[in-house]
């Protein structure tokens, strides 16, 4: 059985590169729950890091960026937008990398729109609407063919209250048809 260790609040403040009063807050609020033992008052950093540490180290990463990044590109990243980052001869190897982490991130964000439904095919959806609009336009247009017969036999309200019906009639259908 794996033994656990323990770290105190600044051991752990010091590991994750915060201060040991964030790390007090971040336990009075309940960011590190499990991971925090309060009858020693110490830290089992492997849970920690799950609840609270790894999330300090996104928002580090995250900063340096926006230290490196425009405001500009920034906004293009949290949108749909490729920003055009390519890698040349001239970089160095941790820009290369930058540049490389966030191609993937990049990549990563349009495959997740893409498998989540965020984000669709354009070409696709003006098709189904197309084909949607049409069987609308098939369905409301043979309502006349339909009733006629039986509107010629009625009186005014009462054909007005048939073509109704049969209008509601052919929209509910089009709305519960699954496709």
């Amino acid at each position: 059985m794996k033994k656990e260790r323990y770290l105190s609040i600044r051991a752990y403040a010091k590991r994750v590169g915060v201060s040991h009063v964030s790390i007090q807050k971040a336990i009075k609020a309940g960011k590190i729950s499990k991971g925090y033992d309060s009858e020693t008052k110490t830290i089992n950093p492997d849970i920690a890091d799950q609840e609270y540490g790894f999330q300090t180290e996104i928002k580090k990463i995250n900063e340096k960026l926006k230290e490196n990044i425009s405001q500009q590109q920034l906004e293009a990243y949290s949108g749909v937008d490729v920003v055009e980052i390519q890698i040349s001869h001239q970089d160095t190897a941790p820009e290369a990398l930058r540049k490389q982490i966030i191609i993937k991130a990049q990549l990563d964000l349009l495959k997740l729109k893409t498998e989540s439904g965020q984000l669709v095919n354009k070409e696709e959806v003006y098709k189904e609407i197309y084909a949607y609009g049409k069987e609308i336009r098939m369905n409301l247009q043979a309502i006349p063919d339909r009733i006629i017969d039986q509107l010629l036999t009625m009186d005014r309200n009462d054909a007005h209250k048939l073509l109704t019906e049969s209008i509601n009639e052919s929209l509910i259908k089009l709305t519960t048809y699954a496709h």
